[in-house]
């Protein structure tokens, strides 16, 4: 990861209101230095360089998927109520 990202990860945890009322372990900050991506994808399929990049990518597209439904599900429950 990052140095900066971490960093900026490290100062998310310690700003975080829930974590305000706990210590935060040193092992803990530790694993902001380090990102997992697990995928079925060869190297030459999915270079590591670019893993993050599509994972971020995914993970936008979950948002709008998420969104979606839930939008779609409130309007279905409206059109219930007419």
């Amino acid at each position: 990861m990052p140095t900066q990202v971490a960093n900026e990860k490290r100062r998310k945890l310690k700003t975080d209101k829930q974590n305000k009322r706990k210590s935060i372990s040193k092992e803990r900050l530790a694993l902001c230095d380090v990102n997992a991506f697990v995928t079925n994808c060869t190297e030459e399929q999915l270079p590591d360089h670019l893993s993050r990049q599509f994972y971020s990518l995914r993970w936008q597209i979950e948002i709008i998927f998420k969104a979606w439904k839930s939008f779609f599900k409130n309007r279905q429950g409206k059109a219930n109520e007419n």
